[in-house]
């Protein structure tokens, strides 16, 4: 009887203590990590970041130490670090982590461009309904992971305030070391002069065009041609513990591969669908336990409490097998849904098998959840039509000339959708007979941001090439041109960050108007690109990247 007695006090005691103790989540508590909040940035004045600064640059394998400062001593507060990757190799999604100190460290999983943003929870509310009105946010910073931070994104969320600057990009500044140190000469746009064109059966509209300074590229409308996947969990509060019910990644589709042979360089090229949007659903269930319950004695009473719907995108690897030896893709391209990976097999000789390795996963730090999705596919190889290897124009010069960066993905933009040629004040020829459409002076981005005087010629087999940075073109829009003809003088008209240009021609061709669908120059025109040279890259190794025809020269 005695220890009958003193078991049920010590239960007693036990059970009083568990109902008085905190841990369970009120009806009233939201998603802690809501994205990147630009609107309220920077706003709350009794916080400070201390370290990193903005544009900080981390290698790869180094943690980002952050540290703050609470300028109201009298306020406690719950902080949630949260981090965005905003470019890198397809691992476009985030991370966080919770605490109660003034610093904290984080490890990215892998190379890219993040956002960083702390969230400020009152502790006095963080457990209550009235947490939504006492959350606080700091400033946004954009930091490098393993990369160079692109202008676009160093731009995106920089505000001014006296910090250190980094150096920015030198894509723009190209060095032309055919021109020794002059004065540049800003070339103020001309108006276009009318010209009669005794074709009075062809109506031809001047079509506007513009050069895009690395901006990404624009999304198709919004849930057009997008599939999505939900996942659904059951979460039990008390025992930190998630159940899948259901959760099934969607395949690729329409996948296919090019091996693409240029001049001495060999490439092979997947594209494929893929469908990153996912839906979570998490139903949220509470467990009670009492001693008036004898069935919660060695157990609990399940109570449904709330669900909750997250959007995410999962974080995603790709390698390229030919014939069960891994490739790495040195380039890929991401639009909507539409992927393509390029890597480099020069050395291959003949290729009979190609597949892709394939894992995603995701993970949910809130509710302990975790999913990894793994799959090699088998991937068809494509059969290049003979025809197709021709190249159906001819070189914008007279002769062989530099080039300062090239088509593609480079090191300076994301991608670079033509070639820089590294001249001045040189005539430029039509590449092939064509009509011109276009002619004017690049206003879309601004003053600050153009691409000076261009051209646009419309060729006979529909694809189109643009001029951009012009001096001077000697042709009017309704006006035919055949091939190797004198249509326009090099220059540097145009702006980057409203400074003036090197000379230079950017060069673009594309398959059709727009310049969402340019191609490599490189691979239509008929010319011996082994004299086609990349000037100044023992100064700047980055001018070597891209589609590059010869690397290392």
């Amino acid at each position: 009887m005695k220890r009958f007695f003193i078991f049920t006090l010590l239960l007693s005691f036990v059970s009083l203590a568990l109902l008085s103790f905190p841990i369970f989540q009120t009806k009233g508590e939201e998603e802690v990590y809501p994205g990147i909040n630009e609107e309220d940035a920077g706003k709350f004045s009794d916080f400070e970041i201390l370290s990193p600064k903005y544009g900080d640059v981390f290698s790869f394998e180094e943690d980002i130490d952050i540290q703050w400062k609470n300028k109201d001593t009298q306020k406690e507060y719950v902080y949630y670090v949260y981090i965005y990757f905003l470019e890198g190799q397809f691992h476009m999604g985030s991370t966080f982590t919770l605490t109660q100190d003034d610093g904290a460290t984080i490890r990215p999983i892998e190379k890219g461009v993040v956002a960083l943003q702390v969230y400020l929870f009152d502790k006095e509310f963080f457990w209550t309904e009235q947490r939504s009105e006492h959350t606080y946010v700091s400033e946004i910073l954009v930091l490098g992971i393993g990369m160079d931070i692109p202008e676009y994104w160093y731009k995106r969320f920089y505000k001014e305030k006296e910090i250190e600057e980094p150096a920015p990009a030198e894509i723009p500044k190209e060095i032309v070391e055919e021109i020794e140190e002059e004065k540049q000469i800003v070339v103020k746009p001309k108006d276009a002069e009318a010209k009669k064109v005794n074709i009075p059966s062809v109506k031809v509209v001047n079509e506007p065009d513009t050069y895009d300074w690395n901006f990404p590229q624009q999304q198709d409308v919004k849930g057009a041609g997008r599939k999505s996947t939900k996942c659904r969990y059951k979460y039990i509060q008390k025992y930190n513990q998630a159940t899948k019910i259901e959760c099934t990644i969607p395949d690729l589709e329409n996948l296919s591969s090019e091996i693409v042979q240029k001049e001495t360089v060999r490439d092979i090229l997947v594209k494929g669908n893929i469908f990153r949007d996912m839906e979570i659903v998490v139903d949220v269930y509470v467990c009670e336990s009492s001693i008036f319950k004898p069935k919660t004695w060695f157990g609990c009473e399940e109570e449904y409490l709330e669900t909750k719907y997250l959007n995410i995108h999962p974080y995603i690897h790709m390698n390229i097998l030919l014939d069960d030896k891994t490739y790495y893709p040195l380039a890929y391209y991401l639009n909507v849904n539409d992927f393509t990976l390029l890597s480099q097999i020069t050395k291959v000789n003949e290729v009979k098998k190609v597949q892709l390795d394939y894992s995603s996963f995701f993970r949910i730090q809130e509710y302990n959840i975790f999913e990894n999705f793994k799959k090699t596919y088998d991937v068809p190889i494509l059969e290049q039509d003979k025809n197709e290897l021709s190249k159906p124009f001819s070189f914008p010069f007279q002769s062989a000339v530099g080039v300062s960066q090239w088509h593609g993905y480079t090191q300076y933009q994301k991608p670079h959708t033509g070639i820089d040629f590294s001249v001045a004040k040189k005539e430029t020829l039509a590449i092939g007979s064509g009509l011109v459409v276009g002619k004017g002076w690049d206003s879309y981005y601004g003053k600050c941001l153009s691409g000076g005087n261009y051209l646009t010629v419309k060729q006979d087999n529909g694809m189109h090439t643009v001029y951009f940075h012009l001096d001077e073109s000697f042709v009017n829009v309704g006006e035919n041109v055949k091939k190797n003809q004198v249509i326009a003088r090099t220059g540097n008209s145009g702006f980057w960050n409203c400074q003036p240009l090197a000379y230079h021609l950017h060069f673009e061709l594309r398959t059709k108007r727009l310049q969402s669908t340019h191609v490599n120059p490189v691979e239509y025109i008929d010319q011996d690109w082994s004299k086609v040279l990349t000037v100044g890259y023992k100064q700047n190794p980055g001018r070597l990247s891209g589609d590059n025809p010869h690397p290392g020269s």
